[in-house]
């Protein structure tokens, strides 16, 4: 039978490209969600300019190189953090075995963004309210951010047995820094 400590070291087996290639379907993936969620937002406006749509372009781009940072900032904050309960372990080996893990988001994404094109809006001013008040596109949002709980679940394992930290620490390794971003978003939000 097959325990965490050996699905860890399991991944830290695997090559480092399968990560590399995980994260990056994972980054495209959220782009072509965010684009496809800024496409019911314009239709909604009228007619989309040329300027308008390079600037939508743009966004994708930066959609992408966001979720490739977003992966190694949160890697680093939770590398840290397990290093200040004594954990060790090189960065490197945590950024590509944490890489595996994006897997959950990925699936939730193409779940989501299938569902995004079976989701009816009425088109108008109004297009966000709208959104907002339908119950399958706040079940799509549900999809994909509830597939995150998951992800640091097993993040948690994986800094638990890489780090060969104690599982309060390792928890407390992912929800530091979660907890951190989370409160500086909410704190954004007030200004």
């Amino acid at each position: 039978m097959m325990g965490i400590k050996d699905f860890v070291n399991g991944l830290s087996s695997i090559s480092k490209w399968y990560g590399g290639a995980i994260v990056l379907i994972y980054a495209l993936l959220s782009a072509e969600y965010m684009s496809t969620i800024n496409d019911f937002v314009m239709k909604g406006l009228g007619e989309v300019s040329g300027i308008v749509e390079s600037l939508m372009q743009l966004g994708y781009i930066i959609s992408i190189i966001s979720a490739l940072a977003a992966w190694v900032i949160m890697s680093l904050m939770f590398h840290i953090i397990a290093l200040l309960f004594n954990g060790r372990q090189d960065f490197s080996k945590f950024l590509f075995v944490s890489s595996y893990l994006y897997f959950i988001p990925a699936i939730a994404l193409v779940v989501a963004i299938n569902m995004l094109g079976y989701l009816d809006v009425e088109e108008s001013e109004n297009v966000i309210n709208n959104l907002m008040d339908n119950r399958r596109f706040i079940l799509i949002m549900d999809i994909v951010n509830y597939s995150y709980l998951p992800f640091y679940l097993l993040t948690v394992c994986v800094i638990r047995y890489s780090y060969n930290i104690k599982w309060l620490y390792s928890f407390l390794s992912v929800v530091i820094p979660v907890a951190s971003v989370w409160g500086v978003t909410e704190l954004f939000k007030l200004l």
